[in-house]
């Protein structure tokens, strides 16, 4: 079978089992860079055919030459850099499951698939630690949407719920009012995750009390019989894109710099406040929506900040000596080095 006609009936295959536009489309560009390195380099036209070196080589051209936007129709290349591992790793996980569609339908054996014998390997881009957004940050962001007219008052909602949650911007923008739920003491929201699983996230008595604040002074008003919680200016559904561009907004208003200030950031903020603050990480894994505990390690990866905050309450030492009367005297660290 021709590269190109397995990587159609792939696509088609992933729609048949459901899975999201977004993730179709992304197999779709990330294969479609493959069939044009394969087209150009002189591999073999049929799928069969490449072999082991054949997709090492690939793979040591996307680490090594291949040149970010070189195939972008409108962004000009940047022929100072190369891609990045996160993008090399995008690459190569859409191979393995092409690979994988390519095993289970019979057209390559088991044997043939470099993937499942372990041959080659998914590279792991190097683990960093990802920025969040601390108290000085917030309160920033929060000052620029403090009057109770109606932009200030929806964004200052979706703030409060994105720090709250962590919910995905797109999560957000897709939810439905009556998957708004409140009672007294606090709310929640019925999400509609990836692969289409639904899980419901809570949301705090001051998240909630913003919220109704914005739907009953504006959202009733405006659009009686509405769908989505939140409206733009014309009164149609907000959009992700409205969302960044809102938060970019707000921070250049409020003076953040140093950070970007964005969905995801708010998602990594609330992920490692979450567990700082006392929360577990199970319990967090299913307010995330994450099926594994690996993704869950990877948004909250604690500061040195937060680390230290959570050693000061729980050192041994400390603990002992909050408990005796006999507590030594502190010493600076440059008293420290004078005694020494």
């Amino acid at each position: 079978m021709r590269v190109e006609e397995a990587i159609e009936k792939f696509l088609f295959a992933c729609r048949a089992e459901g899975r999201s536009g977004r993730t179709v489309a992304s197999h779709r560009c990330n294969l479609g860079q493959f069939a044009s390195y394969a087209g150009t380099r002189g591999l073999p036209a049929h799928i069969e055919q490449i072999t082991t070196n054949d997709l090492r080589r690939y793979i040591v051209y996307l680490r090594e030459e291949k040149v970010p936007y070189s195939d972008h129709p409108y962004r000009r290349p940047n022929t100072e850099s190369r891609l990045s591992a996160t993008t090399v790793t995008d690459y190569v996980t859409s191979l393995r499951a092409f690979y994988s569609w390519l095993t289970r339908e019979k057209i390559v054996g088991p044997d043939e698939n470099p993937f499942s014998s372990g041959r080659i390997k998914v590279p792991k881009p190097p683990e960093r630690l990802i920025e969040s957004l601390n108290d000085r940050h917030i309160e920033m962001v929060l000052s620029t949407c403090s009057s109770d007219d109606f932009e200030d008052s929806r964004d200052r909602a979706i703030i409060l719920i994105l720090l709250d949650s962590g919910v995905r911007g797109s999560e957000l923008v897709s939810l439905k009012l009556r998957e708004v739920h409140w009672e007294e003491g606090g709310g929640s929201l019925l999400i509609k995750g990836k692969g289409a699983k639904e899980r419901v996230v809570p949301i705090g008595p001051t998240t909630l009390n913003a919220y109704l604040q914005y739907h009953y002074r504006y959202h009733r008003q405006r659009v009686p019989n509405g769908v989505f919680p939140f409206l733009s200016r014309r009164g149609g559904a907000f959009t992700p894109t409205g969302v960044r561009q809102m938060l970019k907004r707000r921070a250049k208003k409020g003076g953040v710099v140093g950070v970007r200030v964005s969905p995801h950031t708010f998602r990594h903020t609330f992920a490692r406040r979450y567990l700082v603050n006392g929360g577990s990480e199970i319990a967090l894994k299913q307010i995330l929506g994450h099926t594994t505990m690996e993704m869950v390690s990877h948004y909250a990866r604690l500061s040195d900040k937060d680390l230290q905050v959570l050693h000061l309450g729980a050192s041994p030492v400390e603990r002992i000596f909050l408990s005796t009367a006999a507590v030594p005297e502190r010493v600076t660290p440059k008293r420290l080095q004078l005694t020494l």
